[in-house]
């Protein structure tokens, strides 16, 4: 019995704030969605994962969100 390679997706790009919907306390952002089977790496997207980097170091990322790809 063979197994299937999963590819990992392509991060999202074209990530874009939204001044009129951003505050002092909250952002709205909003991107492209991936869709193709290279973009995504031939499995469905079910969520999509917000980091913001604090920039105490380049690999300081904090999660503040995960968002459901269907939103």
């Amino acid at each position: 019995m063979g197994s299937t390679v999963q590819t990992e997706p392509q991060s999202v790009q074209n990530v874009r704030l939204v001044p009129t919907l951003s505050t002092t306390t909250t952002i709205q952002l909003e991107w492209d969605a991936l869709f193709t089977d290279l973009e995504t790496g031939g499995s469905p997207v079910l969520n999509y994962k917000i980091s913001i980097n604090l920039g105490l170091t380049i690999t300081s990322w904090s999660q503040v969100a995960v968002i459901d790809a269907n939103s």
